[in-house]
């Protein structure tokens, strides 16, 4: 997909038959064997919901329009799905969405690239784009995926910020689309209310990522942080690696004094290399991380791999260390030019 336009949020729907925009405000209506709901497509968020099945008083088929519920309660909606029709399959500014052999989702943009979308799993009721343009969707008869303009978006994930002030563990906040976003947000801007919330989420369970990780790990070099959360950003970091890094101390058994003897090495959730020792025969240590490194220590650019593997190699013996054996090999060589084996 297009730079231009978000990741994919997806709503589950059960037995979709139908779904229609509201003419003038930003709502859609989405229709089901099992009734009705409204998803506010200003937050992305589901905002009312009727699980009644529709009755004769409910629409007019043959001019295609299906009474709303909450927001826009009573209203008629044109719908297009199980009986025909089409939503815009383009934008003003020349965004196009085509249907090709075997519901193939195309989008073309305005300079004329084409990408083509994930294929539904289950039969596609619609296509196209909302009255503004700033939304596109597919339909199926299980799901409706939908794409936000990239500029759209961040006005989205802000209106989501309030949700971090409830529990993590309440339904609502689990299902909500937007809040790994949102999280990553509160991370990345470091306002301390919105990140002391996040930073609860986390303690409540909140799954956390190398991005997130990442983005508090620059809070930590920020003047504008008061000590205290810096205090909190550094534990909750300090706890996703001792949960997420391995730390190895391995033996190369050889004769060549150009060559280290004992690697030493902090490995990623994928077990690429984040900090790395090598101990030489004359007794120096060099040491190589992101952004700094001594003599021709450098990290590895491939993923390094289990103990298993590497000790089934005689001339290497290795055995897990833990994090602060680690910390201390390590911050003994920042200090030190030179040090004993």
């Amino acid at each position: 997909m297009n730079k231009e336009w978000s990741k994919p949020i997806i709503f589950s729907v059960g037995g979709l038959t139908e779904i229609g925009f509201h003419d003038d405000w930003n709502y859609l209506l989405v229709v089901s064997y099992q009734g009705r709901s409204v998803i506010d497509c200003d937050n992305m968020t589901k905002v009312a919901r009727d699980n009644t099945q529709l009755n004769t008083d409910d629409f007019n088929e043959s001019k295609r329009t299906i009474k709303g519920i909450g927001p826009i309660k009573n209203k008629n909606i044109h719908c297009v799905g199980l009986w025909g029709g089409n939503i815009a399959q383009s934008t003003q500014d020349g965004w196009q969405v085509t249907v090709k052999k075997d519901d193939v989702v195309i989008f073309t943009s305005p300079n004329g690239d084409v990408s083509q979308l994930t294929e539904p799993l289950t039969e596609l009721r619609a296509v196209g784009f909302s009255h503004n343009g700033k939304l596109m969707i597919y339909a199926t008869s299980s799901e409706i995926v939908c794409y936000v303009r990239s500029d759209e978006q961040k006005k989205v994930i802000m209106s989501h910020l309030p949700q971090l002030e409830k529990p993590y563990n309440s339904p609502r906040q689990k299902d909500d689309n937007y809040m790994y976003d949102v999280i990553l947000l509160a991370c990345q801007w470091g306002r301390p209310h919105w990140l002391n919330l996040a930073l609860n989420w986390f303690d409540e369970g909140f799954k956390i990522d190398r991005a997130i990780i990442n983005a508090l790990e620059k809070l930590l070099n920020s003047e504008n942080l008061p000590q205290s959360y810096k205090h909190r950003v550094y534990a909750t970091v300090k706890k996703w690696k001792m949960e997420n890094y391995t730390y190895i101390d391995v033996k190369w058994i050889h004769d060549n004094q150009d060559e280290p003897i004992r690697l030493v090495s902090e490995l990623d959730e994928v077990r690429f290399e984040v900090r790395k020792l090598e101990y030489y025969f004359d007794g120096t240590v060099n040491y190589a991380d992101e952004e700094n490194n001594t003599g021709d220590t450098c990290l590895g650019s491939v993923k390094v791999p289990r103990l298993s593997e590497i000790n089934l190699d005689t001339k290497f013996n290795g055995k897990h260390i833990s994090k602060v054996k680690f910390d201390e090999l390590w911050f003994k060589c920042i200090n030190l030019t030179n040090i004993s084996l």
